[in-house]
């Protein structure tokens, strides 16, 4: 009987095992499926609205934590009208299926807006 639980426990590590590889691997397509979405809309932002500078951060940032939950979060600083907000956001869902958190860093609570200037990165800098 010991022999046949064994046999079954390394079926069921070697199922877990493949699963953990399959996962890993279409979690890599999916990032690099955000990552390329975030540079679209990103690239879209900087021709179209030329800001100060856009911030990038979370999980595209810190890959270590991107999961199939996970969003594009951008924060721009220096739009200049109060519809940019609007249209960019038109832009962007129509780039991507992903959630998306796009923000003025200037209209959010300064600490959250702090923690996105020292967490993040800055993507795109006017000159």
């Amino acid at each position: 009987m010991s022999g046949k639980s064994s046999a079954g426990n390394a079926e069921m590590r070697g199922f877990f095992a493949r699963k953990a590889v399959r996962v890993r691997k279409e979690r890599q397509v999916l990032l690099a499926q955000a990552q390329a979405s975030a540079r679209t809309i990103i690239d879209h932002i900087e021709k179209t609205y030329n800001p100060v500078r856009i911030y990038q951060w979370g999980s595209l940032v810190h890959t270590e934590h991107f999961t199939e939950r996970s969003d594009i979060d951008i924060a721009i600083e220096g739009l200049t009208h109060p519809l940019d907000l609007h249209r960019i956001l038109d832009f962007a869902e129509t780039a991507t299926t992903m959630q998306l958190d796009i923000v003025p860093i200037e209209e959010i609570e300064p600490e959250y807006a702090d923690a996105i200037r020292t967490n993040g990165r800055v993507v795109y800098e006017r000159q």
